[in-house]
């Protein structure tokens, strides 16, 4: 994640409140408008704020997803039209923000990670934000994607839940599906894990140190913001929140039950992450062991045989001379030596 974003250091000495985009995507904004009620709805594509000040009505739920956050003038104008906490302003533009939930004045605000688990190798992250209002909810995206297009085919369709409720039921379908989101995550980690042990017993390898160590690093990102926000949501479920009905704080508890249930795995998780990694080492010295019990063994072989040799080597009245068959009798001998204290290793199951 860290090639993909700037680093913090680009707002040291700035004031409070300032509006610093912290991103790496500097992309055009682009928002969009739905207006619904039960029996309405209707779309504003790539609209201005200008545009939704005359369009925007109190009395329907008013969802409007921006698209690209990088430009402060463009995100100014939106904290300036709904009376948007400068503070709060400046934590959406800082996409390194760790989860959060938070009740500021007229809003309830929470920030959250999106996950997009098509890239198995390499899923896709972004910071999303979410600031719920009365008849409205705004979502803050660092960029394009189709996290959210599934609900919105669910909002222009008719009886559908979604039309009959107010913006807070809105507020829990997103975040809800962004939660949705983790599950295919772990179990492509499940998949990486239950692989990565079949390979270490039965087909060892040298790229498996790196395998591990992309599943940690995998595991590590994940822990970084699922717990933050299990924490800032239960934490978010014991205060009396103004924006939220009471049948909607039902809903919001429900994902901070996922939440828990998907900690939980990753806690496993981390057990077998580290059971893999000693097994990878046992494996390691297992393969070092054998190795060098090989080596012990031909050292142990060839010892009594230099000595022969050496002996041998040093008479300076050659013993072949006396008698003719001496030199193939010493070649069958060290042979017959060799063999013997092979088997008898073997045996001793020493190798």
């Amino acid at each position: 994640m860290t090639k993909d974003h700037k680093k913090l250091s680009v707002k040291a000495g700035l004031p409070p409140g300032s509006l610093v985009y912290t991103g790496m995507h500097q992309q055009k904004m682009v928002m969009s408008l739905y207006q619904f009620t039960e029996d309405k709805f209707e779309e504003f594509a790539d609209i201005s704020i200008e545009e939704i000040k005359k369009v925007f009505k109190p009395d329907q739920v008013n969802w409007i997803d921006v698209c690209g956050i990088s430009n402060p003038q463009q995100m100014q104008e939106i904290s300036i039209y709904f009376n948007i906490h400068p503070l709060v302003m400046e934590d959406i533009m800082d996409v390194n923000h760790l989860p959060k939930v938070e009740e500021t004045g007229d809003h309830l605000f929470i920030i959250l990670k999106s996950i997009e688990a098509g890239n198995k190798r390499k899923p896709e992250m972004q910071q999303i934000s979410l600031l719920l209002g009365k008849s409205y909810l705004i979502s803050f995206r660092d960029k394009e994607n189709n996290i959210f297009r599934s609900l919105q085919e669910k909002i222009r369709t008719n009886n559908s839940k979604a039309r009959s409720k107010q913006e807070d039921y809105l507020f829990y379908m997103l975040i809800d599906k962004i939660v949705d989101e983790y599950y295919a995550v772990i179990e492509n980690i499940d998949d990486d894990i239950e692989d990565l042990e079949n390979d270490l017993i039965n087909k060892p390898s040298e790229n498996l140190s790196q395998r591990i160590l992309d599943i940690k690093k995998k595991f590590i990102v994940l822990k970084k913001f699922i717990y933050p926000l299990r924490d800032e949501l239960r934490k978010t479920l014991r205060e009396e929140l103004k924006l939220i009905d009471a049948s909607t704080r039902a809903y919001l508890s429900d994902i901070y039950d996922h939440l828990l249930q998907i900690s939980q795995t990753m806690d496993l998780f981390r057990d077998m992450i580290a059971g893999l990694l000693e097994l990878h080492l046992s494996n390691n010295d297992l393969r070092m062991n054998r190795i060098m019990t090989r080596l012990t063994v031909v050292t142990s072989v060839f010892i009594p045989l230099t000595f022969l040799v050496g002996l041998y080597g040093m008479n300076l009245k050659m013993p072949e001379f006396q008698w003719e068959w001496f030199y193939p009798v010493l070649w069958i001998f060290m042979i017959t030596l060799s063999f013997m204290m092979i088997i008898y290793m073997k045996r001793k199951k020493w190798f």
